[in-house]
């Protein structure tokens, strides 16, 4: 009878439990505390469950196919990603110091097993979608060696190398790769700022707002640097589109702001 409080996550099962103890038992005037990591994130993935931005979420898809049901295909990308950063810095090492600096930018990323998603971490998702960032090219040609020395090649892999080697699609993938790595960081830094000794920030309200606040740039067009510099090397009705793709990512997340705000602002004391 005396109960006025109670901390819980926000996951839909346990959403549901509150909104049942509450209603249900009568504690009308009971306040649902929520987890502040578990909200900041429902804002990324609103972005993840609309699909807004498809040639990403196909790409996913793809990949956690063929490399969740092969340990053949996990296991060749890993040591291609060696083999290629071994030749990488033999060259290097035999370079004049004056082509040192321009071959740096040729430099392969870290050699690292895929990333996969799974339910039981805040950003797992974003991370598997991070991996990619500055992998790409290298996992293009990747394939194309694999499936020329496969006789029976999977589908999943040539529906990715067929992703991959249309011009356009792989400029939209680069951009939405770009994008959802600088404009949902600052949202996942949040996150893990909760898990320090100073608990995050001291308003998250506040800092909900702050994340509206850098997705109002997007819908106004102006972008991340890096998601800029791409779409400034893209052919205008290309760069129109994907700003158009863009700006509903960034709409999709704004949204989703006032939908938590909406539901926590009353208790925010």
């Amino acid at each position: 009878d005396h109960i006025s409080l109670f901390a819980l996550s926000v996951c839909c099962l346990l959403s549901a439990a509150a909104e049942r103890f509450i209603k249900d038992k009568g504690y009308t005037n009971c306040v649902h505390l929520p987890c502040w990591p578990h909200l900041f994130a429902k804002v990324p993935e609103a972005v993840f469950d609309a699909g807004v931005l498809t040639e990403q979420a196909e790409f996913h898809r793809l990949v956690q196919l063929l490399f969740a049901r092969s340990p053949f295909w996990r296991t060749k990308w890993y040591r291609y990603q060696k083999a290629a950063v071994k030749k990488w810095k033999d060259v290097h090492e035999q370079l004049p110091d004056e082509l040192k600096q321009r071959h740096e930018k040729e430099r392969p990323a870290p050699v690292k097993s895929v990333v996969r998603p799974t339910d039981t971490r805040w950003a797992s998702q974003f991370d598997a979608y991070k991996y990619w960032r500055g992998r790409i090219s290298a996992f293009k040609k990747f394939l194309s060696e694999m499936l020329q020395d496969l006789s029976d090649p999977p589908p999943t892999a040539q529906a990715l190398l067929a992703l991959l080697t249309d011009a356009v699609r792989l400029t939209a993938l680069k951009v939405q790769i770009a994008f959802t790595c600088e404009s949902m960081q600052p949202i996942y830094d949040l996150i893990l700022s909760f898990q320090k000794q100073t608990g995050g920030p001291a308003d998250p309200l506040g800092a909900l707002n702050d994340i509206k606040s850098a997705q109002a740039e997007v819908t106004r067009g102006k972008f991340p640097p890096g998601v800029q510099k791409l779409l400034s090397a893209c052919p205008a009705p290309q760069a129109a589109a994907q700003s158009k793709v863009l700006q509903q990512a960034a709409t999709v997340m704004s949204s989703k702001v006032d939908n938590l705000h909406a539901a926590t602002g009353s208790h925010s004391d």
